[in-house]
């Protein structure tokens, strides 16, 4: 019997949880809160603490994982909030736990960031070598080279545009602001719903590879956040247009056409 678990119950991997409980599918995972493993384990799916840090990991989930068959494996790098923070280090601490268990399908969630924006606005498939050449982009590229090296039957690295679902929603941030850089060019956004019909997509398809989650429709930043705002009742952004614009477009055509999937939600 197939088990699933998600190690990072939070913003995306709770309602991916959801998702899987409601199609009868037995379904475990994690959260860093003990606070919140009341209220998981009240939506019928099993919560475990679990923490990984730099020099270890917090909470016993071993047995656990020793019956899973399927992992969706979505720990945020935080490199954001603290910029020292060697992910790839407790990654790596984690996939130590893995090496012996019975896992046959692994998902990892990566980002597009691992991308450079750049003067020209290209264009990067799952193909294209990632470029991005900041601390946390390279921390990024290491951790998906990890990935892609494990020796596991099914290996799928998933890379998310932004991510927009529920209350979260980037135009909040820029409401107001003035003089916001590059309003040409293309945003590359998703909706949690397409992430989660996307993943359980991913879990019926046994090839290993590297996808993209990207909804295939690029507004510019300028279109896109004005509306959002707009629709939203908040006051627009200004933007700034004494530059040349730097930016990228993430494609997700090859995910699509070998997945045979169609992106449903407009961010």
């Amino acid at each position: 019997m197939n088990k699933y678990g998600i190690i990072g119950l939070g913003w995306l991997g709770l309602e991916l949880a959801k998702a899987l409980k409601k199609d009868n599918l037995s379904v475990w995972g994690t959260t860093t809160s003990t606070k919140k493993l009341e209220m998981i384990n009240g939506f019928g799916i099993e919560a475990l603490y679990f923490e990984i840090l730099e020099n270890g990991c917090k909470g016993e989930i071993f047995d656990h994982l020793k019956q899973t068959t399927h992992l969706f494996l979505n720990i945020p790098p935080g490199l954001r909030k603290d910029s020292q923070t060697d992910y790839v280090k407790k990654l790596s601490n984690f996939l130590d736990l893995i090496s012996e268990n019975s896992i046959q399908h692994l998902i990892y969630v990566s980002s597009t960031s691992v991308f450079q924006d750049q003067k020209g606005i290209p264009e990067y498939t799952e193909n294209s070598e990632p470029n991005a050449s900041s601390k946390t982009a390279n921390q990024l590229i290491k951790a998906e080279n990890l990935i892609l090296e494990l020796q596991l039957p099914t290996v799928q690295l998933l890379r998310l545009g932004g991510l927009i679902g529920g209350e979260r929603h980037p135009a909040k941030y820029l409401s107001g602001r003035k003089q916001v850089s590059n309003p040409e060019a293309p945003v590359n956004m998703i909706r949690r719903e397409d992430v989660i019909q996307l993943s359980k997509r991913l879990f019926l398809y046994k090839k290993s590879g590297v996808f993209h989650g990207v909804f295939p429709d690029f507004p510019t930043r300028r279109v896109f956040y004005t509306q959002a705002c707009k629709a939203m009742n908040l006051e627009s952004p200004g933007f700034i247009d004494l530059e040349a614009n730097l930016g990228k477009k993430i494609s997700s055509l090859k995910t699509s056409n070998e997945l045979n999937y169609n992106f449903n939600y407009q961010p």
